[in-house]
């Protein structure tokens, strides 16, 4: 069995405790995609980070030297909006706008936010992933 979370995915699992039980680490691997792979006996875990860096209330993922983002703002302590997402023209249709916003989300999620999803991509993507929407308001 194969499992792929991003790292913001493994850090929200690290934090909250959970342990691989009778796990045997068989082969760990750090590729130059900043990606890591774990082979355990019965499963592998691939965690990856897709080349989306977080800072300054946005998401951003640089390719072809042009910025594909997520803004965001901070509401409350415990609410986030997310109110503006940006492919260049050049770069749509790779699905770079969901990837961006899935971890946008997931960084959410792990923080214990509750979501305001003002940009219609992001609303779009809470839709179409039920995992989310007990998290938006």
């Amino acid at each position: 069995m194969k499992m792929v979370l991003t790292v913001t995915q493994l850090q929200f699992i690290l934090k909250q405790g959970y342990v691989f039980h009778q796990a045997e680490l068989i082969f760990c691997s750090f590729a130059e995609t900043l990606s890591l792979t774990f082979q355990f006996k019965d499963y592998i875990l691939f965690v990856m980070n897709r080349g989306i860096v977080h800072e300054r209330n946005r998401f951003y993922k640089k390719v072809d030297g042009l910025d594909c983002e997520l803004e965001y703002s901070i509401r409350d302590n415990n609410i986030i909006d997310f109110y503006h997402t940006y492919v260049p023209e050049p770069l749509r249709g790779r699905g770079l706008a969901m990837e961006i916003i899935q971890e946008g989300l997931d960084f959410a999620v792990a923080h214990h936010y509750r979501i305001i999803p003002s940009c219609s991509a992001v609303k779009k993507f809470i839709d179409r992933h039920p995992e989310y929407r007990s998290y938006s308001l």
